[in-house]
């Protein structure tokens, strides 16, 4: 069975097994906390746009692999950060500069807008990925340090003696 990603601002990313032809709607109920009964409160979104929850995953092109979003409104007495974060991805903001956004304005949310409207650099945070990035992808800047010949000597040394001791089969790693 096909498995999706599901991200929140709660907790950690579950993977989720849905079948293709599904209506989407059928997952709120799966991943509401326990006790909620009103799963209109529950709002999805993929490629950083609100899904229409009434489609079935095939019809709103979301396939194995696929990563959702969903966030559960506040009680509409309080804004509580899912309400913000929902309210900028309404607006156009990506989740990841969304989050980040209101992060570094302490969760107000008319600057966190500003802050993730304008194009400014600071809110891309090295330690932030998007679901495009990869991990694999960050390479940090080598630190580099004087070598000594002392140290050029020593280390072709050691690939010397690498080099014979894995030709004659005695790596040392047994």
């Amino acid at each position: 069975m096909p498995l999706l990603t599901l991200k929140t601002n709660r907790h950690s990313s579950v993977l989720y097994e849905f079948k293709p032809n599904d209506i989407i709607n059928t997952i709120k109920s799966q991943i509401g906390p326990k006790g909620m009964t009103n799963f209109d409160r529950i709002v999805l979104y993929f490629h950083d746009k609100r899904i229409d929850d009434s489609l079935t995953f095939s019809q709103a092109n979301i396939f194995s692999g696929s990563t959702l979003i969903y966030l559960i409104k506040g009680d509409g007495k309080t804004m509580d950060e899912s309400d913000m974060i929902i309210e900028m991805l309404d607006l156009g903001i990506p989740y990841h500069k969304a989050t980040v956004a209101l992060s570094k304005s302490n969760n107000n949310l008319k600057q966190a807008i500003r802050l993730a409207q304008e194009e400014d650099s600071s809110l891309d945070d090295s330690s932030v990925f998007s679901d495009d990035e990869s991990l694999s992808e960050f390479i940090p800047t080598p630190h580099v340090e004087q070598v000594t010949s002392q140290f050029d000597s020593s280390n072709d040394y050691a690939e010397e003696v690498l080099s014979e001791n894995f030709k004659s089969n005695e790596s040392g790693l047994n």
